[in-house]
């Protein structure tokens, strides 16, 4: 559940992550000094979800960090061969299908996410935020 008890919050998908490269990318840390990491941001990075489920995750340290925002960007990036990332595998899936990216490290070797929605506990709307939860529950990711 929430952090917080005045947040309420409904699960809506679980976003599974992916380590990707345009080539073979790094599958060793000592591969990683030669190779960028593009990332969201440094406070918030999506290579977290790697790192935090890997017992060499100390050693696993890049030449050089990217941060370009958000993950249309980081796939661009990526895409263009500016380095590897730790990207959504819905968002990448069809990149992944037609080879123009390959995974380093598929997704059940990474942590993974929910998406979720939040309002406050006591809402006057409470109600119909669920039933909001629920109709956004049907839709796919994409």
């Amino acid at each position: 559940g929430p952090r917080r008890p005045d947040i309420r919050q409904s699960l809506l998908h679980e976003e599974k992550y992916v380590f990707v490269a345009k080539g073979e990318g790094p599958t060793e840390p000592e591969h990683a000094a030669a190779l960028t990491l593009v990332d969201g941001t440094p406070d918030l990075p999506l290579f977290s979800y790697f790192r935090d489920h890997r017992p060499d995750a100390t050693r696993w340290r890049f030449g050089h960090h990217l941060y370009v925002g958000g993950i249309g960007a980081i796939r661009a990036a990526v895409l263009d061969g500016w380095g590897v990332a730790v990207l959504p595998l819905y968002f990448v899936q069809h990149d992944l299908k037609a080879g123009r990216l390959h995974a380093v490290f598929p997704s059940d070797q990474l942590g993974h996410d929910h998406f979720r929605l939040l309002w406050r506990a006591n809402h006057p709307r409470d109600a119909d935020l669920a039933e909001l939860a629920e109709t956004l529950r049907g839709y796919e990711l994409r």
